[in-house]
């Protein structure tokens, strides 16, 4: 067969596979226009594991049914196409709690909603008023107690940069912040030029008055009123540099609270930053794990929480980093871990051989309080 057959051979083939791909496209798409969603099946994907019955999943079927009845979505009895799986999505995945979310429907009228949950790492419920979960990927959900999830709980009082009703991604929350106070800056300079400006015209305008002199044949009475103008004008021009330099020694003060603020509110995200690390080894360890039910902080400073707003602080309270007590599963104890400096692993690698050489022989209960804050020791006292 020569090769101008084969070739001839080849076009006709493809068309006829094109011809059947879209006469194929336009048959589903006429059946499908005619074909109502009869039933909505939820499936939930990558649940976290508990431990018993009382445990509850982050997401269930019935609360994904209640945000579209929240959202006045029904897509049962409307055609597919009317159905809005793209609204749906959107209308879902805008919850903190859901990590990915997918909805398709069949040539039979089902229509499938497959949700994915985030995996909880820590629960916290502080002093502050804070009642949030963090996900093990960085997402702050809020904690209305409709589920439970095996996790530390994290209590005491601890400056969070954030306001107690917030939610979202963490690492966003930081760059929001970065870019908040980045504007601030941007402001402040932009004044601050203004105002630097503002003062050099005046300052050549006191130049250029006082410079000025009363030519030598006006007369006395034009000498004086000249000389009048001049002093009013030259108190004048004064008052504006007074009032100038007041302005920039003012700017100069917010700039420096700023950088105190910003300061604190970097320190308040490092702090949950290595917060959730720690969470996360305690996570990986199956000792570990299965031992520190609660995370207790203490020394943060009380009223020192930091708003959302650009992270400032209530009056004359400083931030500090707070201390952590740790509320074991055995024993009847509390151990201070102390700061979270970058040691903390070989000090509970310490505690962990303390428990297992020591109270195993002198009992889970002897001691009430077990101080490793230091490194290479351990001090208990009743």
């Amino acid at each position: 067969m020569s090769r101008g057959k084969n070739i001839a051979i080849a076009i006709v083939m493809w068309c006829a596979i094109g011809a059947y791909v879209v006469m194929a496209g336009r048959y589903a798409g006429e059946r499908r226009a005619g074909i109502t969603v009869s039933s909505l099946r939820v499936t939930i994907a990558g649940a976290p594991r508990t431990q018993d019955s009382t445990a509850t999943a982050v997401i269930t079927p019935d609360k994904i049914a209640a945000w579209l009845a929240e959202a006045e979505i029904n897509p049962v009895g409307r055609s597919i196409d009317e159905a809005g799986t793209g609204e749906i999505e959107r209308r879902i995945a805008a919850h903190p709690e859901v990590k990915h979310v997918s909805a398709w429907s069949d040539l039979n009228g089902a229509l499938t909603i497959r949700v994915e949950p985030r995996t909880p790492a820590l629960r916290v419920r502080t002093s502050g008023g804070y009642r949030f979960w963090l996900s093990t990927d960085g997402v702050i959900m809020a904690d209305r107690g409709d589920y439970t999830a095996y996790v530390p709980v994290v209590t005491g009082d601890i400056p969070f940069p954030f306001s107690p009703t917030a939610e979202g991604s963490y690492e966003q929350m930081r760059r929001d912040n970065y870019n908040d106070f980045l504007g601030r800056y941007i402001a402040l300079d932009d004044e601050r030029r203004t105002l630097q400006a503002r003062a050099a015209e005046v300052r050549g305008a006191l130049r250029a008055t006082r410079a000025g002199v009363p030519k030598r044949w006006w007369g006395q009475a034009r000498k004086k009123a000249f000389a009048e103008m001049r002093a009013a004008r030259i108190a004048e021009l004064e008052s504006q540099r007074v009032h100038l330099a007041g302005e920039l020694t003012a700017l100069r003060v917010l700039e420096e609270a700023l950088k105190e603020k910003e300061k604190k509110s970097y320190q308040s995200y490092r702090f949950l930053s290595k917060l959730a690390n720690f969470v996360e080894f305690i996570g990986g360890d199956d000792f570990w794990a299965s031992q520190i039910v609660q995370i207790h902080a203490v020394g943060g400073g009380r009223n020192s929480a930091l708003s959302a707003a650009g992270g400032t602080s209530e009056s004359g309270v400083t931030w500090r980093e707070p201390q952590l007590e740790l509320i074991p599963r055995a024993g009847d104890h509390t151990v201070l871990l102390g700061e979270l400096d970058g040691t903390e692993r070989a000090r509970l690698e310490n505690l962990r051989l303390f428990y297992l050489d020591g109270l195993r022989h002198e009992g889970w209960n002897t001691h009430g309080y077990i101080n490793i804050k230091y490194n290479n020791q351990i001090v208990c006292t009743e």
